[in-house]
């Protein structure tokens, strides 16, 4: 069974998976000239900003719930 410091801990390593992730799109933008597959990147990126807020948001949900704050 999962305990609030292993959700606080997951959640932790999910964000910097998905920033990293960003950050692999957003470098390889610079590198792709092409309109079509430029948009696709921008979208791949910006969908991996949105999943680290969320997930950012999750954790503080569990520190929150850890230190007795429901």
């Amino acid at each position: 069974m999962f305990t609030e410091a292993d959700f606080v801990a997951y959640f932790a390593e999910l964000e910097i998976l998905e920033r990293n992730m960003r950050d692999v799109y957003d470098a390889a933008l610079g590198d792709i000239s092409d309109p079509e597959i430029r948009r696709v990147f921008e979208s791949l990126r910006n969908s991996e900003e949105n999943h680290a807020r969320l997930v950012e948001e999750l954790r503080r949900i569990a520190i929150r719930k850890s230190m007795g704050g429901g």
